[in-house]
């Protein structure tokens, strides 16, 4: 007979690796929090089966192989899946070992017939990651139950911190506003494929956004930002910031904030930032190419996972667990410069969906399409895609990554620009900045250069330092410096107590006096460390120049205040201190 943990692993193996392939990822919220829990679930059987090692990954091989040729969707999510599994067991199993041992700590406190602690639950769900089922799974094996009710009452105190740290915008109930509107006035028809500007109908107006019945407006959607331009009639203009779409083709257009004598049902002439425009499309036509490069260079189970176009940049997320290395980032480079250089046309064609499957186009997991669907190819890049493309590949000109970096666990981000406008810029700005960072080196070299200077000037004038005879067997040496920190101070006292004349029977009391505070040194020779102690002897001094602590060994200690004014008053002191204890 199969174990029951050995089906429960099966059955949530299964479903992991499609959820996976599906370009589901775990996280802390919607399907990716469904997944980390079906997981997590397969992985404590493992667990409680002995397994020393993360093994989970291992078996998605036995599972391609029976069933694979059906779904062929694991086999090519197969680095994937393994990757995240193996990543996220690794987590996990820190997890489970702290958890754990809160759980036995609180098993082995309660009295029989008493339930484990919520409050101890909600601890282990909050601070631990360790979600209530698998708590629940845990004690149920030792026929314990949990105060659930406690466990609420936690939860409940939890959501109302961070209701109340939350501070509305508005924004929610504006949107409700817009899809109210998707309902009232239907689909605007966007022409903004085939043109840059229109006469166009006011459908509805507000003090800082507009709908009209058409629009060349590109609306933000697929990662690449919303148009902006103007909207004008006779002498009103509005300069409009972005737009974007609600309840699926509302396009909205945004504007600052202002009083306008413009009303529905008036005609107004709708024109877009054709510069802008053309850069987003550059930068959106790049994120292609290099999705595709990411594909060839690093490995096919590399999936996009978002992206941001905008006229001066672009980023474009996707899964990895390990930083790109710079000849990885040089071979992409490469690879998309070569396809801009082969001056490809781009191809669109609008299709179904089905047909767009059987194309191979590469397409977002996880995303809804319609059943009519816009599918762009650059040679051998074949996705669906809604937004604005070149015409052809040389029109962005050439392509440069400026920054990669991860912003989540198995998430990277890569920063790239385009145009040989943008990357002379950078370039400049790049070289400008590196400049004034030489600068800023040299200018730190050269303080550090005369602070030294300064020092060895010190060091070598110590030779005109002269003590003072206490009493018969005990010298002083004090001497107050300008300006020196408490590092070359150390150094100067440590040259100083070197010095054939102050090696024995001397005490060394060295100040330095710096703006608004003083340091201090004081050093016991060898010979008279059987008699006086520096951290005793620098107690009072710290005190008349009003400071706190200090302190050291007994041959050295150190300390400051604030009181320079003092330090005549402290040397005095010190001298009747050596007299009265000689």
């Amino acid at each position: 007979m199969i174990k029951a943990e050995y089906k429960i692993i099966a059955d949530h193996l299964r479903s992991s690796s499609f959820l996976i392939a599906d370009g589901v990822l775990p996280s802390n919220d919607g399907r990716g929090y469904v997944l980390r829990r079906i997981m997590r679930r397969a992985m404590r059987q493992l667990h409680k089966l002995g397994s020393k090692k993360t093994s989970m990954y291992i078996f998605v091989d036995s599972l391609i192989r029976e069933m694979g040729q059906t779904y062929p969707e694991l086999v090519r999510a197969s680095d994937l899946i393994k990757s995240t599994l193996k990543n996220e067991e690794e987590k996990f199993r820190e997890t489970l070992e702290n958890g754990l041992k809160i759980l036995e700590e609180e098993i082995s406190i309660i009295d029989n017939n008493k339930k484990f602690s919520g409050k101890t639950a909600f601890k282990l769900y909050d601070t631990y990651g360790f979600p209530l089922d698998l708590t629940q799974d845990i004690l149920k094996e030792k026929n314990i139950d949990i105060d659930l009710e406690a466990f609420e009452i936690e939860m409940e105190a939890q959501k109302q911190r961070a209701r109340s740290s939350w501070k509305g915008s508005g924004e929610i109930a504006q949107d409700s506003l817009f899809l109210e509107l998707k309902e009232k006035f239907g689909a605007t028809k966007f022409i903004g494929y085939e043109q840059f500007e229109c006469s166009a109908k006011i459908l509805f107006i507000s003090k800082n956004a507009i709908i009209l019945d058409k629009t060349p407006f590109y609306a933000t959607s697929g990662g690449q930002k919303g148009d902006n331009g103007t909207i004008s009639s006779n002498d009103i203009i509005l300069n409009i910031t972005e737009t974007r779409k609600y309840g699926g083709n509302l396009f909205v257009h945004f504007f600052e904030d202002c009083e306008t004598k413009l009303k529905e049902g008036d005609i107004v002439f709708a024109k877009i930032n054709i510069k802008n425009r053309r850069k987003r499309t550059a930068n959106h036509s790049a994120t292609h190419l290099m999705h595709k490069a990411l594909k060839t260079i690093i490995g096919n189970s590399v999936t996009q996972k978002g992206s941001n176009v905008d006229c001066d940049q672009f980023t474009f997320d996707f899964n990895l667990n390990r930083p790109v290395s710079t000849d990885e980032k040089i071979a992409i480079e490469n690879f998309v410069n070569q396809m801009i250089n082969k001056k490809i046309k781009t191809q669109i064609q609008e299709m179904s969906l089905e047909e767009a499957r059987k194309t191979g186009a590469e397409m977002l997991f996880g995303e809804k399409y319609d059943q009519e669907v816009r599918v762009v190819s650059l040679d051998n890049s074949v996705e669906l895609c809604g937004g604005t493309h070149v015409n052809n590949s040389d029109e962005i000109e050439i392509f440069k990554i400026i920054s990669e970096n991860g912003i989540a666990a198995g998430i990277r981000r890569i920063t790239a620009i385009t145009s040989f406008e943008d990357v002379k810029n950078y370039e400049e700005a790049k070289a400008k900045l590196l400049e004034q960072e030489s600068i800023k080196l040299q200018q730190k070299q050269r303080e550090k250069d005369s602070d030294r200077k300064k020092i060895q000037d010190l060091i070598a004038n110590i030779n005109h330092l002269k003590s003072e005879k206490i009493t018969n067997d005990v010298n002083i040496l004090h001497h107050q410096y300008m300006d020196i920190d408490a590092k070359d101070l150390r150094e100067i006292v440590t040259r100083i107590r070197l010095k054939d004349e102050f090696k024995e029977s001397h005490i060394l009391t060295i100040f330095s006096k710096n703006i608004d505070k003083v340091s201090v040194i004081v050093c016991i020779s060898e010979n008279l460390t059987n008699r006086f102690d520096a951290t005793k002897i620098i107690a009072p001094i710290i005190n008349d120049i009003g400071g706190k602590g200090g302190g050291g060994k007994k041959d050295f200690a150190m300390g400051g205040g604030i009181h320079q004014d003092k330090i005549d008053l402290a040397i005095n002191n010190i001298k009747n201190f050596i007299k009265n204890n000689s």
